[in-house]
């Protein structure tokens, strides 16, 4: 099965940009009214308003891709505060280590946020269960040295 390279009709051309044009209005509109009413500027709150305005529905997706409702959103958006960590021990764990290694530890603790929680206390437990067993093997060769140094004969 072989793909045709799509066309772009010619004659849809000014429908086009007639609605490109209208998403940059509509959005300039709703950034407008957020502002007004000293709401913080969202995809969400955008996309709310302008139905509420126009009656119209409008996607995240729509407004990301239409490069002038994109600036216009850009340039009356906050910027996502970078998170801080809390968690005490997190703190003494990267105040505790070197900048090049703190660097990779931050992208760590990132990476584990992003998974589940059950599957995060699942690796806590497999983890004291292999550190559990660690302890016995070094136990057991521990006493096993002990014992082959009381039996050795004296020289």
């Amino acid at each position: 099965m072989t793909l045709r390279p799509t066309r772009k009709p010619l004659w849809l051309q000014p429908r086009w940009e007639q609605k490109k044009r209208d998403t940059v209005h509509r959005v300039s509109a709703a950034i407008e009214t957020l502002c007004e009413k000293k709401q913080s500027v969202t995809f969400s709150g955008i996309r709310d308003t302008v139905k509420a305005l126009y009656g119209v529905s409008i996607s995240c997706n729509t407004i990301k891709q239409n490069q002038a409702a994109y600036d216009i959103y850009l340039a009356h958006s906050q910027r996502p505060r970078a998170r801080s960590i809390k968690e005490p021990q997190l703190q003494e764990l990267l105040s505790d280590t070197s900048t090049k290694e703190r660097v990779l530890l931050i992208s760590k603790i990132a990476r584990l946020r992003r998974e589940h929680k059950d599957g995060l206390i699942a690796k806590v437990i497999q983890l004291k269960k292999n550190i559990a067993q660690q302890k016995e093997v070094e136990n057991r060769l521990r006493d096993e040295i002990i014992s082959l140094t009381l039996n050795r004969p004296a020289r």
